[in-house]
């Protein structure tokens, strides 16, 4: 436990150094920044911009059949309208392995038996566990997508159940920082 808190007071400090710059020292990697004696160095003329590296990828490939109860059921035949959203909620880093947490919104718009168009909402979650070796719970996430790579939709004879089979490819790209660029503005 211990031995987390001072990791992770490390990192929060790397990060500080990024994102603020070296001050007085970072002032001096430049000679037209170098300040006289009695002079104060420009805290804010210098910064750190980070230099990142791919040092993992890995996809997963999850996939979902559920019954989908329509109330009132709909008209048949017809084939109901179907948007989905695609969304990634959460990536989390860990050491040896990352953690995707998913979803696809699926908003079916259909008439049912007293001709109103009807609309209905389904949320389908995805959880996966992608194995990277390498990487470590301080790297941080240069790319994630998610894509479908299967659907059907097949409306049950009574018109009460759609009958859905979603497949789902996410992809995730680890990167780490692997350097600092020192960033001075010509102070002439």
């Amino acid at each position: 436990m211990r031995f987390n808190a001072v990791r992770a007071i490390a990192l929060v400090s790397i990060v500080l150094v990024f994102l603020f710059g070296f001050g007085f020292v970072g002032c001096m990697a430049e000679e037209a920044a170098v300040p006289a004696p009695g002079e104060a160095c420009v805290q804010q003329a210098c910064r750190c911009e980070p230099i990142t590296a791919i040092v993992g990828c890995g996809e997963c490939t999850k996939c979902d059949e559920r019954n989908i109860q329509l109330c009132p059921p709909a008209r048949v035949p017809q084939t109901p309208t179907i948007v989905k959203t695609l969304v990634v909620d959460l990536v989390q880093v860990q050491n040896g392995r990352v953690i995707v947490f998913a979803h696809v919104d699926k908003l079916i718009t259909y008439v049912d038996v007293n001709g109103v168009t009807r609309n209905r909402l389904v949320r389908v979650p995805f959880t996966c566990d992608i194995p990277i070796e390498g990487i470590v719970f301080t790297d941080t996430v240069a790319f994630q997508s998610i894509v479908i790579t299967e659907e059907t939709d097949t409306l049950c004879g009574d018109g009460r159940i759609l009958i859905e089979r979603l497949c789902v490819r996410i992809n995730v790209s680890i990167q780490r920082i692997i350097g600092c660029r020192l960033i001075c503005p010509d102070l002439r």
